[in-house]
């Protein structure tokens, strides 16, 4: 059976002209509320449009750069990291880590701190619903990350999920068990339902992926967690 759809070319041209001004329109509101000054000043970035597969629908004329890479790039990316991985309730372990480290060029050592971004905050973001965010299912740290943490001698692991691990959890009969691990066991500090997409973009736009982060808690008293005041300083 034949699925393709024959479209005359007039309505083609005006289908590429209308995807064109989406994407266009999608760079030109990146850089008004962009906080970063190599984006909002520098407009050092780039919007496009591109199929669930990779394919390049659309892209806006930004960075003559970016015009060449971005065919291709996407679509790399999905083969290293298949969408698939990313559904909720799968587990990021050791070598997931690891492979986000050696894309980057980061070097993980004694004291720092590790963002994983897993892109939950940017779907309730995109539908425009937390829906099941606080308590649902969701990507998060699963148990093979522990050796990791252990190894480099993180001082505190934050996520932009609910819960920072994986939900459901790899053990039916403890509830959170990284967090009996990481807490009690190991004294690491963990932050929770952060958002990361402004620090990734401007991480992407720039290429540091290392900076100095400060996140002074609320001053209460004889308590064992708090909302920060997150600041990532380059």
């Amino acid at each position: 059976m034949d699925n393709k759809i024959k479209v005359d070319g007039i309505t083609l041209e005006v289908m590429r002209n209308a995807l064109q001004s989406v994407a266009e329109e999608m760079g030109v509101t990146l850089i008004r509320t962009a906080l970063s000054i190599n984006i909002k000043d520098r407009r050092d970035c780039s919007s496009a449009i591109y199929t669930a597969n990779g394919e390049l629908v659309a892209q806006a004329e930004h960075i003559p750069l970016h015009l060449g890479l971005m065919p291709s790039v996407i679509k790399a990316v999905l083969q290293m990291y298949p969408a698939e991985k990313f559904e909720p309730g799968d587990a990021i372990g050791a070598d997931d880590l690891q492979k986000a480290a050696d894309a980057v060029g980061v070097t993980v050592g004694r004291g720092d701190f590790v963002f994983v971004r897993t892109g939950a905050m940017a779907l309730a973001r995109d539908t425009g619903s937390w829906g099941d965010y606080a308590g649902g299912p969701a990507a998060g740290l699963g148990l093979q990350s522990v050796d990791w943490v252990a190894e480099h001698e993180v001082a505190a692991v934050a996520t932009d999920t609910w819960g920072m691990e994986v939900l459901p959890n790899e053990t039916p009969d403890v509830f959170q068990p990284l967090h009996i691990i990481f807490i009690v066991h190991m004294g690491l500090w963990i932050g929770e339902i952060y958002d990361l997409d402004p620090l990734a973009a401007d991480c992407a736009s720039d290429g540091v992926y290392e900076f100095l982060f400060c996140g002074p808690p609320l001053p209460f008293s004889r308590a064992v967690g708090s909302p920060v005041n997150p600041l990532a300083v380059k």
